[in-house]
């Protein structure tokens, strides 16, 4: 990670921020032997063999991929911590079996320039730069009930308010 020690604290307090209503827990320790899944915050697509210009990749299919890696390449997104942010949550959501959604405020957005991001208790369009089918089946996605479906929640009820 390039960007520096505070640069870091801020991505991780706010990538905890955003998975806080769900049974998540986010550490920079390796927490083994016990289960979990990883998301390495650092270095380039190119250094990993990817062609310069991947910002990250995660698992990508229709359920819950247990205990596998996802990387954000934080040093070629650059300086931007909301950035980074949003895509170690959308790794994260990948990691879940969420795919994309054309919903700009939604992390699981490639829409840049309405703000912050979230993961949103609402149903969304799939897509990445237009509204597509889905690819796990539908037209539809609730990023926020996946989540909560695939790791639980640290909210007694859903629909809390968190969007």
């Amino acid at each position: 990670f390039a960007h520096g020690d505070a640069a870091f604290d801020a991505v991780v307090a706010c990538t905890t921020n955003l998975l806080q209503p769900f049974d998540i827990v986010v550490t920079t320790t390796d927490p083994s032997p016990a289960a979990h899944s990883e998301l390495v915050i650092a270095g380039t697509s190119t250094q990993a063999g990817l062609p310069m210009g991947v910002v990250a990749i995660a698992p990508a299919t229709c359920g819950y991929v247990a205990g596998a890696p996802a990387f954000v390449f934080a040093n070629s997104i650059g300086n931007d911590v909301d950035t980074t942010c949003w895509n170690a949550a959308s790794q994260l959501g990948s990691m879940a079996g969420l795919e994309p959604l054309f919903n700009c405020p939604d992390v699981m957005s490639y829409l840049a320039g309405c703000g912050p991001k979230s993961f949103r208790n609402e149903s969304s369009t799939c897509g990445t730069f237009q509204a597509a089918a889905c690819f796990c089946g539908g037209s539809s996605r609730n990023s926020y009930a996946v989540m909560r479906d695939v790791f639980g929640a640290t909210d007694p009820v859903f629909g809390n308010g968190f969007e």
